[in-house]
């Protein structure tokens, strides 16, 4: 695979935050929540993305699971 191969290959798995949205989305409608729900949810973790790195979040989730 070349250089450029790689970087494209990377760039396109690399996640956005509206695909981190997306996928919250899906979850709560799936467990049932309200639009209302979904709405404030979403917004929260919207507001979240620009107070934690990547890799705190990610420290942060598996210390729950």
């Amino acid at each position: 695979m070349s250089d450029i191969e790689t970087i494209k290959k990377i760039c396109f798995e690399q996640w956005s935050n509206e695909g981190c949205l997306g996928y919250v989305q899906l979850a709560a409608i799936n467990i049932g929540y309200s639009k209302e729900n979904i709405i404030e949810l979403l917004k929260a973790v919207e507001n979240t993305f620009g107070n934690y790195s990547v890799e705190e979040a990610k420290k942060k989730y598996s210390k729950l699971v």
